[in-house]
């Protein structure tokens, strides 16, 4: 004979009456028999089983209640939203601020790590900036860098807030407190003084090579 489905109704009374008999055990020490509920209920045994394992009534199997263990988080989503708020609207971003500053100016009365800060902020796709702590790099390790954020700004965009451009932006958030926002691929800086295009194709090294063989 195959598995009979069942209908919610009746998986509920199995449930109902499983939790009773487990209650009157626990609170009076009454013993009960599963194999009993589920005659009583109207199902097999191989049945009443599925459904006592595929639909749990536990504490923290339960969708509509809150997650209360582990240790609780020291920065929450209000604080998050809080900090969020306050760089948005100061325009914030790619300026150099302390995290501790972050946490005063959002009205956060907390004491935790400037690290705690950058791994809270990770949550919400802040990243870290590999630059920052770096005050020069060789104009190889640049290009590749610039080349990394391009394809970052790509592969994650964000939704425009309010008041700003319009477009990708990928953030980004530096264990030095700086925050920058790269603009997306194809949308340079109006104010940026045009470079001189450098072709760095193989073909283009090989001829110059040759060029310098003549001489």
């Amino acid at each position: 004979m195959g598995y009979k489905h069942h209908q919610t109704p009746t998986k509920a009374r199995v449930h109902g009456a499983y939790e009773f008999a487990r209650l009157q055990k626990l609170h009076y020490g009454r013993p009960f028999y599963k194999n009993d509920i589920f005659r009583a209920t109207g199902v097999s045994r191989s049945s009443g089983y599925k459904i006592l394992r595929d639909y749990p009534r536990t504490f923290h199997n339960n969708p509509f209640v809150d997650e209360t263990r582990g240790r609780k988080r020291k920065l929450d989503d209000e604080d998050l939203n809080k900090i969020e708020k306050l760089i948005w609207e100061h325009g914030l971003e790619g300026k150099s601020v302390p995290y501790q500053w972050l946490l005063t100016e959002s009205g956060i009365e907390k004491e935790v790590a400037n690290r705690t800060v950058l791994r809270a902020l990770g949550q919400r796709g802040w990243k870290r900036c590999s630059t920052c702590q770096k005050s020069f790099v060789n104009a190889k390790l640049a290009e590749q860098q610039c080349e990394e954020a391009r394809k970052s700004a790509e592969d994650t965009p964000t939704t425009p807030k309010k008041g700003s451009s319009s477009g990708a932006k990928t953030k980004v958030c530096g264990p030095c407190g700086g925050f920058q926002l790269q603009p997306p691929a194809g949308d340079p800086d109006p104010h940026a003084e045009p470079d001189e295009a450098v072709d760095d194709s193989p073909l283009a090294s090989s001829a110059l090579l040759d060029e310098r063989g003549d001489h």
